[in-house]
């Protein structure tokens, strides 16, 4: 529960309906029960991460079945992607909304090289030699096929726009 504390979970955030709220009540109203409200509020929330790592598509050039949505892939590449590439921020890759930048992603989409996003968002990148800086894994839970989709429609329609 501390941990919950320090990033500010609240009860609200717990989805807890009114059947709820009574147990917690009683259990704590009852001095010596207060292990039933600590498990039911345990059930209400995940102890761990699930991590489901997933290949990248069979065929690259077509993707996953998902249709991306350029909108959302917008959100992923200034919230995520320029996060750590803007001005070289924690990465050795810089990347920024220039017409050049969507046109060299968008060109290594299809390709098995480590600006591919399919090769970098499922596999990962290894550190560059004396370099702590990596490129990470995701696991689905992370960045799923519909996000990764997403984010190459809107790459490839910058490409092409800009």
């Amino acid at each position: 529960m501390a941990y919950l504390w320090t990033i500010e979970l609240k009860l609200g955030d717990l989805q807890l309906n009114e059947s709820d709220y009574q147990q917690i009540n009683k259990a704590l109203t009852q001095k010596n029960q207060p292990s039933e409200a600590i498990a039911l509020l345990k059930s209400k929330y995940l102890t761990g991460s699930p991590a489901t790592f997933s290949p990248p598509p069979t065929d690259w050039n077509i993707g996953y079945a998902e249709e991306g949505n350029p909108k959302n892939g917008k959100r992923i590449y200034q919230l995520s992607c320029l996060h750590c590439h803007q001005d070289m921020r924690y990465s050795f890759f810089e990347l920024d909304g220039s017409k050049a930048t969507f046109q060299f992603l968008s060109k290594h989409i299809p390709r098995f090289t480590r600006y591919s996003i399919y090769q970098v968002a499922r596999w990962g990148t290894t550190p560059l030699p004396g370099k702590r800086a990596y490129m990470p894994q995701y696991t689905l839970e992370k960045m799923n096929n519909q996000q990764l989709e997403d984010l190459r429609a809107y790459l490839e329609e910058e490409a092409k726009n800009l």
